[in-house]
């Protein structure tokens, strides 16, 4: 028996790996064109799964909740933690503001992603990869497909490309921790606002100021004229 007991350590970290993904994962986001935003964040596991304060990122107390998603990118608020007697689930509720969505992976609990969210020249609209980076070991897990990720981003301008569920300029996407056996990259296109703030300008200077400018040369004229 105790020549086993060398693999106590590599077994341990190894439940602590199928731990970690044992999570639902809920985020609600909505998006400005600067790349701040807001976020509505849900997640919750069974109790039998918490066996520390928190699962791999995922705090299950207001300390480690507030120190997971922190940065100084991030800041977390109206932290809620709740049981669920019925079918004995614990659930984490809280709300994040962002400065930059790029720099969100700065807290801790977004070490498991990337965002890119900038201006493509050549199809010019604005383009953002929310990519959930691979976790082969947790997605061929056993019952990995029963752990839910949910994403829902609300975006600042019109949607014109998607690989989600668009209605109208909010998109949602559906995956679970099966689906990290590789990359999975939320993609949409979104027309640049920035665009349509540069024809209005010019449609004031021509459909208002430039009027203008032609009456005041013509009063100039008269005076001359007169004189």
């Amino acid at each position: 028996m105790s020549k086993f007991k060398k693999y106590y350590p590599v077994l341990f970290v190894f439940l602590c790996l199928i731990l970690s993904s044992c999570v639902n994962l809920e985020e609600k986001i909505k998006l400005n064109e600067d790349g701040s935003g807001t976020m509505e964040i849900h997640y919750w596991t069974y109790n039998s799964n918490i066996t520390s304060e928190e699962i791999y990122g995922f705090g299950f107390t207001d300390y480690t909740v507030n120190k997971n998603y922190t940065s100084e990118n991030s800041e977390p608020s109206g932290i809620v933690i709740e049981k669920n007697d019925a079918d004995s689930t614990t659930h984490v509720r809280l709300n994040l503001k962002f400065r930059d969505i790029n720099m969100l992976p700065e807290a801790k609990s977004f070490s498991k992603m990337t965002a890119e969210w900038d201006f493509d020249e050549k199809e010019e609209v604005m383009i953002l990869i929310y990519r959930l980076l691979q976790d082969s070991l947790n997605a061929l897990s056993p019952g990995m497909r029963d752990y839910k990720i949910v994403h829902e981003i609300t975006f600042p301008n019109e949607v014109i490309g998607t690989n989600g569920t668009q209605n109208g300029n909010t998109v949602r996407w559906e995956n679970t921790v099966a689906d990290l056996v590789q990359n999975v990259d939320l993609v949409t296109k979104v027309r640049p606002g920035t665009v349509e703030e540069k024809k209005e300008k010019k449609c004031g200077l021509f459909g208002f100021e430039l009027p203008i400018i032609i009456l005041l040369t013509l009063t100039v004229l008269r005076l001359k004229f007169r004189r």
